[in-house]
């Protein structure tokens, strides 16, 4: 019941984003398959980061997030485009490298919009909790907290409640569907 509670709200969100962002070009599960695997893409590449020495020059999220060497005002928007790009680079990479488009573009897009607005509004202005123990002790809480809970990267036992995220999905799947529009792109 714990998942319902905490994750309902945003995986049903979620859910129907995925496939509200590439219908009618690409089969629901395709969409829902893609969703998933962005979910862990953002895992892995946030640990990713934190096996990079902190004094490494490529190592944003440390310089921005966790040793904030600019004023917050500025380090915020610096690091969500970075970690926006960052986010994306792999999926897109990989994809175009092997040319099969598994992940839609528009789902890596609605993730990654997803996961840096959630990142910089739920856990670095409204102060996360979950978040603030990521802080105490970088090796854990790398988000999202099922993934964590899944490899046993989470800091404790308390499951985080996610439910504000819907709205994160929700002004992110309108943004895609406008770009789409705009930039005419299908996937």
């Amino acid at each position: 019941m714990i998942l319902l509670d905490n994750y309902g709200y945003a995986i049903l969100t979620f859910a129907l984003c995925t496939i509200a962002v590439v219908y009618p070009d690409r089969p629901w599960p395709t969409c829902l398959v893609g969703g998933s695997l962005m979910a862990f893409n953002y895992y892995f590449s946030h640990r990713l980061l934190h096996l990079l020495p902190n004094d490494h020059w490529l190592n944003f999220h440390f310089w921005l997030h966790h040793d904030a060497c600019l004023p917050r005002w500025l380090a915020l928007p610096l690091e969500g485009i970075l970690e926006l790009g960052y986010f994306m680079l792999f999926p897109v990479l990989i994809q175009w490298m092997t040319g099969d488009w598994v992940i839609p573009f528009s789902v890596i897009l609605l993730l990654s919009l997803t996961y840096t607005t959630y990142h910089m509004i739920q856990y670095s202005w409204l102060k996360s909790e979950t978040h603030g123990r990521h802080h105490k002790d970088p090796t854990k809480n790398f988000a999202p907290d099922f993934i964590d809970h899944m490899f046993k990267s989470n800091y404790d036992e308390t499951y985080e409640d996610m439910s504000s995220g819907a709205i994160n999905v929700l002004v992110s799947a309108v943004l895609v569907i406008w770009l789409k529009s705009v930039f005419k792109w299908t996937d």
